[in-house]
């Protein structure tokens, strides 16, 4: 593992990620055979993360164990400190260093998923919100590559989760692989076309269309989607709505299939 260390500080060795990254557990008392780790997104550095996903975890308190991935993400207190149009100028170079740093800590995750063999006697979900889904994004790329190179440290996900996702996803055929071979249940992707921050401000900064904005679509062999895909436009879901109760009636009617 030493060497995938290195090669993932190579983008920012000046960053010290060991200390701003945790895998926190939500309650050392709860133990099931599944693992949710939920990762937030580019302006939660002073929420509340239990409170915000109050939903979600109330709904699986006793059918999952709860991991918060706390990364070092920013937050609005910060980028406005200078004043509004100052922090307007600048948001789009924040959130241009919060996307790198999020795909260092995407390949982090994954080197933590890999080198721990406590979470090999597990199911692991992962649940992402916003900028969050970027950090799924390049954790599910590093897993695929390190798992073709050794077998021994073989990972398979259970689900993986997409809400108002601030990422782009490209090539069918690669990302194929990453369903079929490493995801068990459910790829799913949560959109809204009327969330603002993603169709408009995610367009403009990145140039691309984010996940969280339309449809996601991964064609098997067959020509059929391998995507579970979740509109919530007629909802009038923007970017901040998904974590209410209506999210989890959607995704999981029976609240015991994560």
């Amino acid at each position: 593992m030493t060497l995938l260390k290195e090669k993932i500080y190579k983008f920012d060795p000046s960053i010290e990620y060991e200390k701003s990254i945790e895998l926190i557990p939500l309650d050392i008392n709860i133990f099931s055979n599944t693992i949710t780790i939920i990762i937030d997104g580019f302006t939660t550095q002073t929420q509340n993360q239990i409170k915000e996903w109050k939903d979600l975890v109330n709904s699986f308190q006793n059918e999952t164990m709860f991991y918060f991935y706390k990364w070092p993400t920013d937050s609005f207190k910060n980028i406005f400190d200078k004043g509004i149009l100052n922090g307007l100028m600048n948001i789009s170079k924040n959130f241009y260093s919060a996307t790198a740093r999020a795909k260092i800590c995407g390949k982090l995750l994954a080197l933590i998923l890999l080198s721990s063999k406590f979470f090999k006697n597990f199911q692991i979900n992962l649940i992402g919100f916003s900028l969050g889904n970027h950090v799924i994004k390049h954790c599910l790329k590093e897993l695929y590559k390190y798992n073709n190179i050794n077998k021994k440290n073989f990972i398979k996900l259970k689900n993986v989760i997409l809400i108002a996702g601030a990422t782009h996803i490209s090539g069918n055929k690669l990302w194929k692989q990453y369903i079929e071979n490493y995801i068990i249940d459910r790829f799913i992707n949560c959109y809204s076309r009327v969330d603002e921050v993603l169709s408009l401000a995610y367009a403009k900064c990145m140039s691309k269309k984010a996940v969280g904005s339309e449809e996601l679509i991964i064609k098997d062999d067959s020509g059929n989607n391998m995507v579970k895909n979740y509109d919530f436009t007629l909802d009038n879901f923007g970017h901040t709505s998904y974590k209410y109760e209506i999210l989890i009636k959607r995704l999981f009617p029976n609240y015991k299939d994560i």
